[in-house]
């Protein structure tokens, strides 16, 4: 695919680029002057649910249905309930954590993905039975996890509603949050109230922050007469490793010593800004919201 006289031509026939902001903004900043060819960026619509929570369109095994993104999840998971499993066609089985619940998933052979115009074909998918509900009252036929974050950077523009994937970084970058992906998760390092903290990044957590790490001390933040909950809600004053400062977030915490990282960073912080989650780059860019 090249760029030809303001026009995208690949094999599927021309498009334009003309009107997405993304790219324009990327060549105003230099990088035809650079030499350097952006790709064709690809918008796909969503439909915000309670808690901000991401629902797109996407066709699997050529059936489409409404799933969510969900940046926590290690693979693309379907609905067991609404997938057809064949006898015999089970992979494995094992146990994972659905809404703090352990229930059954198992292995299966992926097939061909497309959410709008990329097309992607898993080597394996999990199948589990969750409770999510889509815009239309249909149950959620799917979860987009860690198979389509790593294969390009992907920007959440909440005030247009759209995803844009492989497109450039916004133009004004309020915070870069550098990302470690390790056992197929991205993980945030910051430091709360003098403590240093990996936080999971979560595009599928309606809450802000929540920490989950035993020995945070959160009863400095402890606020009003009930003492009896050890879920603390506060608000975070932190910074990254490095010291640049991060504006105060809505954090709870609730301690839980299985979790396998110190906490999670959730919709109630990324809905603040556009977001640009680069997996590839290991980097988290935020960038103040046109709108409020």
């Amino acid at each position: 695919m090249r760029l030809n006289g303001g026009e995208v031509v690949s094999g599927k026939g021309d498009s334009t680029w003309r009107d997405d902001p993304y790219i324009i903004a990327y060549l105003a900043a230099g990088g035809r002057t650079a030499g350097i060819i952006p790709t064709m960026s690809i918008s796909v619509g969503f439909a915000r649910l309670t808690g901000n929570m991401i629902e797109v369109q996407v066709r699997y095994g050529g059936r489409p249905g409404p799933w969510l993104l969900d940046s926590a999840s290690g693979w693309h998971v379907l609905h067991r309930s609404l997938h057809p499993i064949e006898l015999g066609e089970a992979l494995e089985s094992h146990v994972v954590e659905v809404e703090g619940v352990g229930v059954e998933a198992i292995t299966l052979e992926g097939e061909a993905l497309q959410l709008g115009r990329f097309t992607q074909h898993p080597d394996q998918v999990l199948a589990v039975d969750f409770p999510y509900i889509a815009s239309t009252g249909q149950p959620i036929q799917g979860l987009l996890g860690y198979p389509l974050f790593r294969e390009m950077p992907l920007t959440i523009d909440w005030d247009r509603q759209v995803l844009i994937l492989d497109g450039p970084p916004p133009m004004e970058i309020e915070h870069t949050l550098p990302l470690s992906i390790i056992d197929r998760q991205a993980l945030i390092a910051v430091t709360i109230a003098g403590a240093p903290l990996q936080l999971r990044l979560e595009t599928g957590m309606t809450q802000g922050l929540l920490i989950e790490q035993p020995d945070f001390d959160s009863e400095r933040f402890r606020t009003g007469d009930d003492d009896s909950s050890s879920t603390v809600r506060f608000e975070a004053s932190g910074m990254l490793c490095d010291g640049h400062p991060l504006p105060a977030w809505p954090a709870i915490h609730s301690p839980d010593p299985a979790s396998p990282c110190a906490g999670r960073l959730g919709l109630g912080i990324l809905s603040r800004y556009t977001c640009y989650i680069d997996y590839p780059g290991e980097r988290l860019l935020l960038s103040k919201r046109a709108k409020g």
